[in-house]
């Protein structure tokens, strides 16, 4: 009886324990290695307007916990945006005569300053995306997405970005900063 007992006891700890390490992990959000939490981010064209050839645009970022970017597009100082994916779409109906689509997106600093660079080219119209495993871009505080829509470009197209904001970068590989 007295082994029985001492079982019970044993099955509650267990128990109570279990129980008390879920309520932790559904209370805190979920962090990547070394205690970095990252933050959803959405870019997109300036009031969700089409990016037309021949223009260039800074894109207008949101993160989902209102954290806010520097007139709306530069990452906020001690944080990093990662780009971890990019749509393309073409705006509805097309145009006569497209043949193809060709876009950059940089990581923009000051006002000309570009440090690195996506370059999408695409000769249908289909809606284009990407997803990176590891981040494509990764833009320091200050910095900022631009795209540009080279004049040599037909399609009028939507460009949304999305991505992670952290506050460091110790879990990634690769990177040395």
């Amino acid at each position: 009886m007295k082994t029985t007992g001492a079982r019970l006891v044993v099955v509650a700890c267990i128990a109570a324990l279990t129980v008390g390490t879920l309520a932790l992990v559904v209370v805190r959000p979920t962090a990547a290695a070394l205690g970095n939490s990252g933050v959803p981010v959405e870019c997109h064209g300036p009031d969700y307007l089409p990016i037309s050839p021949s223009s260039t645009v800074f894109l207008d970022c949101v993160a989902a916990d209102g954290t806010a970017f520097d007139s709306g597009q530069r990452v906020p100082g001690g944080y990093y945006l990662l780009v971890t994916d990019l749509v393309v779409t073409y705006e509805s109906g097309g145009e006569v005569g497209a043949t193809h689509m060709d876009l950059v997106v940089y990581d923009a600093y000051d006002e000309s300053g570009r440090v690195a660079s996506l370059r999408l080219r695409n000769t249908d119209k289909g809606t284009l995306g990407e997803h990176f495993v590891t981040p494509y871009l990764v833009l320091p505080g200050g910095h900022r997405l631009e795209v540009v829509m080279p004049n040599h470009g037909d399609h009028v197209v939507y460009v949304v970005v999305t991505g992670l904001l952290v506050t460091n970068l110790s879990y990634l590989p690769l990177i040395n900063r």
